[in-house]
This record gives C-alpha cells, sequence and structure tokens, in this order.
C-alpha cells in the first residue's frame, strides 16, 4: 500500500513552520498533499510525502539540518506530566523496541526496521525501504533526530546516535544515558512519581474523555452521511424509474404511485403546464397550471406546495398531504426529489409536444408534397409546350436566315459582277492578243503567257463563285490573304447608290500601307455592307469609314460612324439578337447585325457597337492580321484590283 497515515505529517509542518517556511508554497504542486494538510485526512500517498521531505532538505540546508528539526519536534511533543514520570514508567529500551515493533510499523509501512542489543545498554536498529517504493534519503536523517531526541520526550537524557547510511538504507549504532542514582535521589524521584501519578491519570482520563466525545461525533457524522448516502441512493433510484418512461401519463401514474406507497403520502395532486411554443416555453395563453393527476385521499388540512422548475422553465407544481407516518426524513427525501420529478415531467411534456409538432409537419409535408406534384405536372406540360415552341421557333429562325442570306446574296450581285468583269477583261484582252500575234514566227512565248493568264484569271473567277456559293449554303468558306483597304473600297462602292437615294454620302479614310488579313472577301464584304446599309437607313447624313491597324500590330479596325439619331441605351444590349428590329414596318427582319456578328466571330474578329447620349452610332469591326512582305511594282489597268486569288489548288478551280 503506498500510502501512510496523515499523522506523519504534523511534525514535517509544524517543523516548517516554526522555522518560518512557507508550507502552501511548498506543496503548490501537490493538490493531494495540500488536501490532506488542510482537512486532516486518514491518509496520504508516499510519493507525495517523500517530495515534501526533500524539498525540506534542500531548503534547510541538508541532512543535518533535518535531523535538528526532528530533535526539537520530538522534544516537543512529550507532554509535561509524561517528563515527569515517563522515566520512571519506561526505559529507553522501551521507548526504542515500541518504535521498532509498533511505532514505526503502523507510520510507516514502506520501512523494514530490526533491532539488536549489543550489550553494555548499547543498540543497534536497521532501517530498509522496501522493494517497489520510491528512495527518500532525508528520512533517514528524520529518523536519525527522533531516535535521539525521544528519551528527552519521556524524561530521560538524550541518547547518543551514529548513523551511516547506505543505498536504501541506514545502520543507527544507539547509546542510552541511563544515569545512576542514589538511594535518596531514587526515594525523592519516587515521592515525585506517587504525586504526579494521580495528576498523571486525570490528565490521561481527560484526553479519553475527548477521544471518546471525538469518537461519538464521528459516529454521529458516520451515521448521518450513511443515512444521506441511503437517501442519495433512494433518490437515484426513484429519478432512474421515473426518466425511463417518455409517455406523460405514465410518468403521472408512477409519480402518484411513489408518492403514496414509497413516501408515504395520504394524497397527492399534480398540475402541469401543457400549451408550449416552439421553443419549449409555456405559452403567452396559459401560462398557468392546470390540473392534471390526483391520488390518494385528501384531509382537512391545507396541502403543503411544491413548484416544479426544469432548467429555469415553469413545469407546474405538486401539491401534498402528508400522512400520519410521514415524518421529517420522508419531507426530505421529497425535497430532494423535486429536481428529478420536474425533470421527468418536462422531458415527457417536452417530448408530447415535439410528437404533436412532427405530426403538424408531417401533415404539412404531405399537403406541401401534393401540391409540389400538381405544380410539377403542370410544369411538366408548359415544358412540352415551350420545347414545341422553341422547335418551331428554330425552324422559323433557320428558314429566316436562309432568306436573309439570300437577299444578301441579291445585295451582293452588283459587286460580284464587277468582281467577275475585272478577270473576264484580262481573259479577253489575252485571247486577243493571241490571236493577234499567232502568225508571227516569236509568237510562242507572248502565247504561253496568254494562256497562263487566261488560266489565272478563270481561277480567279472559280474562286468567287465558289465563295458565293458557301456563303449562300452556309458553308464554311475559304480564307486567304486580302488587303482590307480593297475590301473597304469595294464594300464603299458597292453601296455608293443606295446612299444616293437615301442623300447621304460616305467619306472614306483608308491608311498609306493597308494590313492584311486572313479572311474570305465575299463574307467580311457582306458584313461592312450590310453595316453601311444600316447606317443609311438610320437616316445619316453623313458617314465616315475609318481603317487603322491596333498598337501590336496583330488586328486591325475598321469602324463606321455615322451621325444618325443613335439607339436609346435600353436597345443597344438587343441589337444582336436575332430578330430583333426597329424596322419590322419597313421589311426588316432583324438578322443583318446577327449575320454580320456570326462573320466577325467566323474569322476570330470582334463586333462592337456604341451610341452616345447626343446621337450618333459608331461600329467597330476588328480583324486579326498577318504579316505579309512587300509586292513588287507592276503596271496594271486602272480597274483592276490588288486582290489575291486563292492558292492554285485543285478545291478552288471553278466553282
Amino acid at each position: 500500500m503506498n500510502v501512510v497515515p496523515a499523522r506523519s505529517l504534523g511534525v514535517l509542518v509544524d517543523g516548517a513552520r516554526s522555522r518560518g517556511l512557507s508550507i502552501e508554497r511548498l506543496t503548490d504542486d501537490l493538490p493531494e498533499l495540500q488536501e490532506a494538510i488542510a482537512r486532516r485526512r486518514a491518509s496520504v500517498g508516499w510519493d507525495d510525502l517523500a517530495t515534501l521531505i526533500e524539498r525540506l532538505s534542500d531548503v534547510l540546508g541538508g541532512g543535518d539540518a533535518l535531523r535538528r528539526l526532528a530533535e526539537d519536534q520530538a522534544t516537543a511533543m512529550g507532554l509535561p506530566i509524561f517528563q515527569v514520570v515517563g522515566r520512571a514508567l519506561a526505559s529507553p529500551l522501551d521507548l526504542y523496541t515500541v518504535g521498532v515493533r509498533w511505532m514505526g510499523p503502523s507510520m510507516l509501512p514502506m520501512i523494514e526496521a530490526e533491532m539488536a542489543e549489543l550489550g553494555e545498554g548499547r543498540l543497534v536498529q536497521r532501517l530498509r525501504i522496501r522493494e517497489g517504493y520510491r528512495d527518500c534519503p532525508g528520512l533517514f536523517d528524520l529518523v536519525h533526530g527522533f531516535l535521539i531526541a525521544t528519551p528527552r520526550a519521556w524524561g530521560h537524557e538524550a541518547s547518543e546516535v551514529e548513523m551511516a547510511r547506505e543505498p536504501r538504507q541506514a545502520t543507527y549504532r544507539i547509546r542510552p544515558h541511563s544515569g545512576r542514582q542514589g538511594p535518596i535521589t531514587r526515594a525523592l524521584r519516587a515521592f515525585r512519581v506517587r504525586r504526579a501519578f494521580p495528576q498523571m491519570l486525570r490528565e490521561l482520563e481527560a484526553q479519553q474523555l475527548k477521544i471518546d466525545q471525538g469518537y461519538r461525533e464521528l459516529q454521529q457524522a458516520h451515521d448521518r452521511i450513511a443515512r444521506q448516502a441511503s437517501d442519495l441512493e433512494r433518490v437515484n433510484s426513484i429519478g432512474a424509474e421515473l426518466s425511463q418512461h417518455i409517455d406523460l401519463d405514465r410518468v403521472a401514474d408512477v409519480l402518484i404511485r411513489i408518492l403514496l406507497e414509497e413516501l408515504g403520502i395520504a394524497a397527492a395532486e399534480l398540475w402541469l403546464i401543457r400549451n408550449l411554443d416552439a421553443a419549449g416555453e409555456p405559452a403567452a395563453s396559459s401560462p398557468e397550471p392546470r390540473f392534471f393527476r390526483r391520488g390518494g385521499r385528501a384531509g382537512p388540512t391545507a396541502p403543503r406546495r411544491y413548484d416544479l422548475e426544469a432548467a429555469g422553465r415553469a413545469v407546474g407544481r405538486l401539491d401534498v398531504w402528508p400522512g400520519n407516518a410521514v415524518d421529517g426524513a420522508e419531507e426530505a427525501l421529497l425535497v430532494r426529489l423535486l429536481p428529478w420529478i420536474a425533470m421527468a415531467l418536462d422531458n415527457a411534456r417536452s417530448y408530447e409536444a415535439l410528437e404533436r409538432h412532427a405530426a403538424d409537419l408531417e401533415q404539412r409535408v404531405r399537403e406541401r408534397t401534393a401540391r409540389l406534384l400538381a405544380a410539377n405536372h403542370h410544369l411538366v406540360c408548359e415544358i412540352d409546350e415551350r420545347r414545341r415552341a422553341t422547335e418551331a421557333l428554330i425552324e422559323s429562325e433557320n428558314q429566316l436566315r436562309a432568306s436573309e442570306r439570300l437577299a444578301s446574296i441579291g445585295t451582293l450581285a452588283a459587286g460580284i459582277a464587277h468582281e467577275i468583269n475585272n478577270p473576264i477583261g484580262s481573259i479577253l484582252a489575252a485571247a486577243q492578243l493571241a490571236q493577234v500575234v499567232m502568225d508571227e514566227p516569236d509568237a510562242s512565248g507572248q502565247i504561253r503567257h496568254a494562256l497562263s493568264d487566261i488560266e489565272a484569271q478563270a481561277k480567279r473567277c472559280g474562286g468567287i463563285v465558289r465563295s458565293v456559293l458557301q456563303f449562300s449554303r452556309d458553308e464554311r468558306t475559304e480564307k486567304w490573304d486580302c488587303r482590307l483597304d480593297e475590301i473597304v473600297r469595294r464594300s464603299t462602292h458597292l453601296t455608293a447608290a443606295f446612299a444616293d437615294e437615301h442623300e447621304a454620302r460616305v467619306d472614306v479614310d483608308l491608311p498609306p500601307a493597308s494590313p492584311w488579313a486572313r479572311v474570305n472577301p465575299i463574307q467580311v464584304e457582306q458584313a461592312l455592307v450590310n453595316l453601311l446599309r444600316n447606317a443609311v437607313e438610320s437616316g445619316a447624313r453623313t458617314i465616315r469609314v475609318t481603317l487603322v491597324a491596333l498598337a501590336g500590330g496583330d488586328r486591325a479596325r475598321i469602324e463606321i460612324r455615322d451621325d444618325g439619331p443613335g439607339i436609346p441605351a435600353r436597345e443597344q444590349m438587343r441589337v444582336f439578337e436575332p430578330f430583333y428590329t426597329t424596322k419590322r414596318d419597313a421589311g426588316g427582319t432583324g438578322l443583318g447585325l446577327s449575320v454580320v456578328h456570326g462573320i466577325a466571330a467566323e474569322h476570330g474578329g470582334l463586333l462592337g457597337i456604341h451610341s452616345g447620349e447626343g446621337g450618333g452610332v459608331v461600329v467597330t469591326l476588328e480583324l486579326p492580321t498577318v504579316t505579309r512582305p512587300p509586292e513588287p511594282i507592276r503596271d496594271k489597268p486602272e480597274d483592276e484590283t490588288d486582290q489575291s486569288p486563292p492558292p492554285p489548288t485543285a478545291r478552288n478551280i471553278g466553282p
């Protein structure tokens, strides 16, 4: 057992305080030892006691200081009357024998002690700490001091004690001072003993009376604790029985039975607050408790009323009529049971409210589910109708796009005729030249050159026609490197007559060195013609077309600016929507800007539109550019363009 009696602490505590030391500071990290000192518990842990001894040794200055502390405390422990008669009652040998055989084992059970007589009144004691217990060298210094001073507490002179310490044990050689007395001295001491003996008996009797009184008080406290433990066990048993039920009626029945049968109550009435809000609090409409259950026969006297509360909330009240057999203990037991009763009733009441709430929620869920199913059926029907309408709308949109594309081809007819007229003129000129020189002896070179021109111009006509067919069929068109200024010139030329009819003027601002782009010129011309016609139809009088290469050299911007009335802010976000038009009365389909936007996206470009507050619209078409080396200067007819045909592959030979 790794504990020692708490009385062994008294020597250390009193000795430390007598030297001005704070026992609280020495034990600040030993809470169990502090509690044992404060409450004088029956036992303390050996490890805590050993720690306190080592700290006292360090603070006081070593083993000699511990030995002197033990000498002082052992001397102070002797009662004055014992110092008078002790010498006659017991010799030092008796004291050491009692210490080894009884006091030592009872106070320090982890110490093995043995003693032997060496003759001539000398003794030898050996103390050893048992295996499995912590070592404590300072304990041997304390025992050294007790062996020296114990005889002094019983009226003898202090003994001479030599200590030889080894690991976990110590050997003490003791030489008591017995002292020799003459007959007169012995007679006087015997006379003093006879006079002091009655006083010693009275003092011992007083000490015994105090011990008996303390024992009776201890027994009474033990009885009270036993009764309280028994009451607590009954309270826990009854509380557990109440808490195992969740049905409010069942809890009330069990409560009435316990009050009548186990506590001897004559009658009891239970009043409860039933209506709770969503937070579990009593509803404002019925905060007062209402009668719920009664048991037993009520007497003529007024009942004792007990309010029931759980977690700070009012549950109700309990009215009881005590029977003749009910004493104060049973009433005290009832008071201890009140928290359990309130908690069991509150749990059952909350469960009942929760069941009602769950049933209400379930009903609401069923109703909501029915409404959702009906709404879902209606939504499915609407989705089907909208799907059919969307399919019809897509079909109409496809038809309108095809019509718009064909209408656009009609708009480009004049441009296509002009575009094809140039290569046809070149073909005619080359054929006429070949006929003129065919009879000349050295005409083979000129005829070969004429045939080469005829072939190149024929391929160019085929590429133009193929582009028109691809545009009309909504196919992905071939692209080749083109000068953007030429495309802008042709677009403005194609819309010149239309602008004249509407009394509008188109100004063109082109850079000296035109940027090049890999595009399909027919599609880009169509996009620019649509934008120019929109500007003319808006009522503008002046339209300015500019072409600039943007910083960085990888993009070019074609800007069309007019002085028309502009576009309202609410309509600017809708101008690219298919079928959105402000000219529906004039036959507009709303696909012009949508087609232009598609052409810009196909060429990797951007289409933007901005209208100022004071009127006017600025439309920008940005296209990615390509780097092209400068071409050699050659003579050409005035009306021949610099538009380069696509590479002479099998794909673009003819339409």
